[in-house]
């Protein structure tokens, strides 16, 4: 696990800024196809997970939100300025004292290999007796995707994989864009509804470095139906290459008893739902560590980014 030695911190202003720097990096965009959109005003959380692969063992996630705002500024999720700036920003300390820990994880190898992967996710909490989801990810030595079970203090979920969309290829390498789906029954007592979410990825418009969690089932637009954002901060890289490391954007939780309940139980399986689909990624891959490649559309990403921070 890496992890910088200073916390995240905003660019430096300068009044020698190039006017033209803003529109090179909407240039960027235009040519990649992208559609930045403003981040979703309901999405004021912000964990940070630090970089991970598929040896990792225990991973602590920090809560970084104000930190995060100053490093990224009012550039648009899914801009190339985003991308750029949050791959740039520095990250919280390894010791826990620049930003609190809010979330655990503990990844398990089965003794057979075969028998895949447990994860145990448990929310930091006064007494350390947080709630904890725990999530298997099934073995598959035939190349089809994963199974992956999660078993909330609540429920059992099946978050199935399938592939709505055609691989990427990049430098004569196929990169696959799964999509993640999850049926979560409510837990209110009056009701036996469930409630569908996809972790779906549009690496045109949004950029390969993002999943969005979609409600299939709340009516409205495109933002509403957003219950978090993983974005990663690879830059140059897919984010099936061996190694994540990202934000995860999620709503706050309600302030009363029963809404906090439902809020802290989902947020739970949010977090676990992400860090399967970040290994699910990595392994259709291979699941092997790549060094990024320093193309030239990141030298002059760089280039540009020392203008703009003096």
């Amino acid at each position: 696990m890496s992890m910088g030695l200073c916390n995240w911190a905003p660019m430096p202003s300068s009044s020698s800024r190039p006017a033209s720097d803003p529109e090179r990096f909407a240039f960027f965009d235009t040519m990649l196809g992208r559609k930045p959109i403003p981040t979703p005003t309901h999405l004021t959380g912000v964990l940070y997970i630090p970089c991970h692969d598929n040896d990792t063992h225990h991973l602590p996630m920090y809560e970084a939100g104000d930190s995060y705002r100053r490093a990224v500024g009012n550039s648009q999720l899914g801009s190339t300025l985003y991308a750029v700036k949050l791959s740039a920003a520095c990250k919280p300390r390894g010791d826990g004292t620049s930003h609190p820990v809010l979330y655990h994880a503990n990844m398990q190898r089965a003794v057979n290999s075969d028998d895949g992967v447990t994860v145990s996710v448990q929310k930091r909490e006064l007494g350390n007796q947080g709630r904890e989801t725990r999530m298997t990810l099934a073995s598959s030595s035939d190349g089809k995707p994963f199974g992956i079970s999660i078993e909330s203090p609540k429920e059992s979920i099946t978050m199935e994989t399938f592939f709505p969309i055609p691989p990427s290829n990049r430098a004569g390498e196929l990169i696959h864009h799964p999509y993640f789906r999850l049926d979560i029954p409510s837990i209110n007592n009056d009701t036996s509804s469930t409630t569908r979410l996809e972790w779906q990825i549009h690496p045109i418009e949004d950029g390969p470095l993002r999943y969005a969690l979609v409600d299939k089932g709340r009516p409205g637009d495109t933002i509403t139906q957003i219950r978090a954002i993983y974005h990663d901060a690879g830059c140059s890289k897919p984010l099936s290459h061996g190694r994540n490391e990202g934000v995860l954007l999620l709503p706050e939780w309600a302030q009363s008893g029963r809404e906090e309940e439902e809020a802290a139980h989902m947020e739970g399986i949010v977090v676990a739902s992400i860090l399967g689909v970040l290994w699910q990624v990595r392994a259709l891959q291979g699941g092997v560590s790549v060094p990024p490649r320093q193309g030239k559309h990141l030298g002059q990403f760089r280039r540009v980014l020392a203008r703009i921070r003096g």
